[in-house]
């Protein structure tokens, strides 16, 4: 992923897992059906696309970072920066 990301010169790069990310079914759904309602609240398509397997750019993250809070979905707050 680094090696694509400096190549590319890209703020932020994911990963897309090629299996189930959680041990647990109920997981999987669960965070689906997360996504689904977030993409219909808040009206951003990519966020389907998101998961924890990423690198990013220092400055990007700590710029997200710095609007962030405990409450915060960092993925949202990275398509808003």
């Amino acid at each position: 992923m680094l090696a694509e990301a400096v190549l590319n010169t890209c703020d932020i790069t994911y990963a897309k897992p090629e299996q189930h990310v959680h041990q647990s079914l109920l997981r999987d759904w669960g965070s689906r059906s997360y996504k689904y309602i977030l993409v219909k609240l808040t009206g951003i398509p990519h966020i389907r696309d998101f998961n924890s397997f990423r690198v990013m750019r220092g400055s990007v993250a700590r710029a997200t970072a710095s609007v962030c809070g405990h409450e915060t979905y960092f993925d949202v707050a990275l398509s808003l920066v």
